[in-house]
């Protein structure tokens, strides 16, 4: 780690007093070296039990003669309390602090990559239920599927919104509207409903996706989007559904004006709309979805019968 130097320490009173008291100029560097030492073995600052030998020793003096450690105390490097403590001065609010921070900043971390690698626990992890309160995690974790927000109520008039339909044959422009309750406009914060932990249903979602693209990594970015449209009430069947219907696209599979796919999970994931498009495409399976190529060679081939049929017309008449 990097220890904070002020920039005016060569010329501080303290260390004036150390070099006088010590007679030496270069004796500036000993605070710097108690400090270095004190980051690795002494990290709250404190010296208690270690003689004025010990503190010698473990800064490189020479002499051993008890000098330095007098001259440490003397300058105010050093507190020696009236109950017996030592302890480096003003530690904590300098160095010591930003050892805390840093050892918080690892356990972060270490917490982060075990929920990344699913390997988190659930009803501790910062991670899995954010936003949800830390008493509801063991509830929610058990199965509960959905939870009422803290000041809101189940008994809030329900909202309806229209549903497209699946294409009918017998009438293609036929439309239904059904009524659906929108969980998230009822009040209700919607947890996956299955008693798997989150992240064995995110890997669920993300297995699926590979089997389509067997040297896809889907990364961060794409399992919170999962994450989110498992928030949202989708289960992972619905996700999976999904993700079959966008390859049931042939605008998607590549026969665009571009010729681009568009075939990326993070899209597929990107917000409800997204998933519920995915999801009438693979509702339409009555209808017959082909290839890029066979889509091609199926236009070019009404293309020459209309060339065809125009030019017969003309030459009849």
């Amino acid at each position: 780690m990097y220890l904070e130097i002020d920039e005016g320490y060569h010329t501080h009173r303290k260390t004036l007093a150390v070099q006088r008291l010590m007679q030496m100029q270069e004796a500036d560097t000993y605070p710097i070296r108690l400090w270095q030492w004190a980051c690795r073995s002494a990290p709250d600052g404190n010296l208690t039990g270690m003689e004025a030998y010990d503190v010698e020793v473990a800064l490189r003096y020479r002499l051993l003669d008890g000098k330095l450690y007098a001259a440490l105390v003397t300058a105010g490097f050093i507190d020696e309390l009236p109950d017996g403590t030592k302890r480096i001065h003003n530690w904590h609010k300098r160095t010591g602090k930003a050892i805390q921070e840093m050892a918080a900043a690892a356990d972060r971390k270490k917490l982060y990559r075990a929920h990344k690698e699913h390997e988190c626990d659930p009803e501790t992890c910062e991670y899995c239920f954010k936003g949800v309160p830390r008493n509801d995690r063991r509830a929610v974790a058990s199965g509960d599927v959905l939870r009422t927000v803290p000041g809101q109520t189940e008994d809030k008039p329900t909202q309806t919104r229209p549903v497209k339909s699946s294409p009918d044959k017998t009438s293609p422009d036929k439309r239904e509207t059904e009524t659906e309750t929108a969980p998230a406009e009822r009040g209700l914060v919607v947890v996956p409903d299955s008693a798997e932990p989150i992240g064995k249903q995110i890997a669920a979602v993300v297995e699926h996706y590979c089997g389509y693209h067997p040297r896809a990594k889907p990364g961060e970015k794409e399992r919170k989007a999962i994450r989110a449209r498992l928030g949202d009430g989708y289960s992972v069947q619905d996700l999976r559904d999904c993700i079959d219907g966008y390859h049931r696209s042939p605008f998607h599979c590549g026969e665009n004006d571009r010729n681009q796919k568009y075939l990326d999970l993070e899209l597929f994931m990107r917000t409800g709309s997204h998933v519920a498009k995915g999801i009438e495409y693979a509702d339409a399976r009555g209808s017959p979805v082909l290839g890029a190529k066979e889509a091609k060679g199926v236009r070019a081939g009404m293309a020459w019968l209309e060339r065809t049929s125009g030019g017969g017309d003309a030459g009849a008449r």
